[in-house]
């Protein structure tokens, strides 16, 4: 599980920041969503740079899919909050900020050409013949709200740190010896008692008085902050509503069927069963064979080979070294090896598909539905100039959804994150994410321009009403208030009667004579390594010191909503001599996290000349944020 632990914080740390960041950041950006709203307070500093609130919330949720992986599907944002997610996103936004600053400082300055040099080589830029296509791009930047000039800076500043990584992240062999040796420390299974104790069972705390909750609120004001909401009225424009009331006429369609004989002739295809081998020799051998028994199928499964069948090959979609050899056999027959440079084919045809042109039946409602979405395009671009100049002269919304016959959706009052004033998530926004985005950067009153959401959809969106963000007043606040008071003391008297409970089982005292213990629920661990799959009822942050742990020693962990007592009971020992699969797992990890722990160790080195400080309170305030007393 510790493993487990540390794939997460090191794929966040640096294997995200060396393979994936320019896809989920450089290209996708940090839009300021949040202006006004006091979340943009600094929640960290690195060297000369701050990090608001908002970026971190930010990453965070991009963060959650990925953090579902490994703690569970049905790991809850305010559960990812509060067991380190949240401190592991900050983690990274750190070390990225503590590489540009590195970056600045070497002089890693990357010109205009070199960037635009590998913009073209993404594939997210690339039309469906592999050039390099401005219009994807244009899109691209007009859906983030980036300008070129911020998406180019961003892309220099991922260019330039993974040259930084690339420079220290070569690969090494291990010697046999260190393997042994982590296999062992790694390897070894451990037993946990685990002693739970509920921290809402414990009652009978004293009140707080109103002076003591008022001192509490301007501790944790973060927790109160009601965000800005906005009124948003959304007119939509669809290809697909328009299709349906598209009539073609049956002439139409007959017309189509004769002009675009290129277009609808299909190509002979065929249907093959292939097996590749890397030595000519043995590809000698298996053809002869397979030509002897007449049934190539056969004799690769008496050879315990596996034969790879592809259906209706063309020749769009084979080996140009294949294909001369492919199109000319016969029904059934089999080919010599035939070398591409994957290695040396054996095929045989297991059916020709005859091409040419289809009868008009095969077709008709293909080109019937092609003949729809033509004309649907061209009303479309009619619409949309349309709807354009009714904006550019004043007209209303309502207005232009009925003239035109547009959908209209009204929703009063939005958070950036489509939630309603009672915390409720808003699921039929259309094109909710940019539809938010543009809403917020509109005034109040104005409506934005026509804006292409793809996939033949349009839409325009007004800004009705603009509720500014602000934390509530107190006796607004109050019983929120009053009821994280008492989470608070709750929390303390549990860690209080957890050290208690820890103290008496190191002097000797057994686990079980706490197992009917109010709140408490005792459980025994399943035999837990750094190489095994997670245990679950264990609290994610203790496992770094449980496996610092000898046999006997006791330990204790705040958890969610719970306090842990651990006691390890016992360590059972692995044998690098008579290894277990698991052996193979620590070969592979080492030679893999190698240069992660290099660069790990050139991180801290970072911080030595760019300071790193933490708002912690700040901070604590987020790991809250989304608490049931908060809503």
């Amino acid at each position: 599980m510790l493993q487990t632990i540390r794939e997460l914080a090191k794929s966040w740390v640096f294997k995200s920041l060396m393979i994936l960041l320019v896809v989920s950041f450089g290209i996708w950006g940090i839009g300021d969503m949040f202006k006004g709203n006091p979340r943009l307070r600094e929640v960290a500093k690195v060297g000369a740079i701050t990090i608001p609130a908002q970026t971190l919330e930010q990453r965070f949720q991009m963060g959650m899919p990925e953090a579902r992986k490994v703690f569970g599907a049905d790991l809850t944002v305010t559960q990812a909050r509060q067991i380190g997610v949240l401190d592991r996103t900050l983690n990274f936004i750190i070390h990225e900020e503590l590489f540009n600053q590195e970056a600045t400082r070497l002089g890693l300055n990357l010109d205009r050409a070199l960037i635009m040099n590998r913009l073209a080589q993404n594939t997210h830029f690339r039309d469906k013949d592999g050039r390099f296509n401005v219009q994807l791009w244009q899109q691209l930047l007009n859906k983030t709200g980036m300008t070129e000039q911020g998406f180019l800076d961003a892309q220099g500043h991922e260019t330039a740190r993974q040259l930084i990584f690339s420079s220290i992240a070569s690969k090494r062999p291990l010697p046999q010896i260190m393997l042994d040796t982590l296999y062992q420390a790694r390897g070894a299974k451990r037993i946990i008692e685990i002693l739970a104790l509920r921290n809402d069972s414990l009652k009978n705390l004293p009140k707080a008085d109103d002076a003591a909750l008022e001192s509490f609120y301007k501790e944790h004001e973060g927790r109160y902050v009601v965000p800005e909401y906005r009124g948003m009225t959304i007119t939509t424009l669809e290809t697909d509503s328009l299709v349906k009331d598209i009539k073609v006429s049956e002439e139409q369609i007959k017309a189509a069927y004769e002009a675009r004989t290129n277009e609808i002739t299909r190509p002979e295809t065929r249907d093959l069963v292939q097996v590749v081998f890397q030595d000519e020799a043995k590809a000698k051998v298996f053809s002869d064979a397979a030509h002897a028994a007449s049934n190539l199928i056969a004799i690769a499964k008496a050879k315990s080979l596996t034969p790879v069948t592809m259906d209706k090959v063309s020749e769009k979609n084979i080996l140009p070294e294949l294909y001369t050899t492919v199109f000319t056999l016969e029904e059934g027959q089999i080919s010599s090896p035939i070398k591409s440079p994957l290695g040396w084919h054996v095929l045989q045809n297991k059916k020709i598909h005859a091409g040419g042109k289809p009868s008009l039946d095969e077709v008709h409602n293909d080109l019937k539905k092609t003949l729809q979405d033509e004309q649907a395009g061209d009303q479309i671009a009619s619409t949309v100039n349309k709807l354009d100049d009714m904006i550019a002269g004043g007209g209303s919304l309502e207005t232009c959804a009925d003239t035109l016959k547009l959908r209209l959706d009204r929703f009063p009052s939005l958070d950036q994150d489509g939630l309603t004033p009672e915390g409720k998530e808003v699921k039929d926004i259309p094109n909710k994410d940019a539809a938010l985005r543009s809403v917020f950067e509109l005034g109040q009153g104005e409506t934005g321009q026509v804006i292409d959401g793809g996939q033949g959809k349009y839409y325009v969106v007004r800004n009705d009403n603009i509720t500014p963000s602000h934390t509530k007043p107190f006796v607004e606040a109050k019983a929120f208030v009053a009821a994280d008071w008492l989470k608070q003391q709750q929390a303390i008297k549990a860690a209080s009667t957890a050290e208690e409970i820890a103290k008496a089982l190191r002097e000797g005292k057994t686990a079980t004579s706490y197992a009917s213990y109010p709140g408490m629920r005792l459980t025994l661990s399943k035999p837990l390594s750094q190489l095994s799959e997670p245990d679950r009822t264990l609290p994610p942050q203790a496992i770094a010191s449980i496996f610092k742990m000898k046999k006997g020693d006791v330990i204790t962990a705040e958890g969610q909503g719970q306090h842990y007592i651990l006691r390890l009971s016992d360590i059972v020992p692995v044998d690098p001599k008579k290894p277990e699969e698991t052996l193979s797992t620590v070969v592979e990890d080492s030679n893999e996290h190698l240069p992660q722990n290099i660069a790990e160790q050139y991180a801290l080195y970072l911080r030595k000349d760019f300071p790193v400080t933490i708002n912690n309170n700040m901070l604590n305030d987020l790991k809250h944020r989304g608490d049931e007393s908060h809503q």
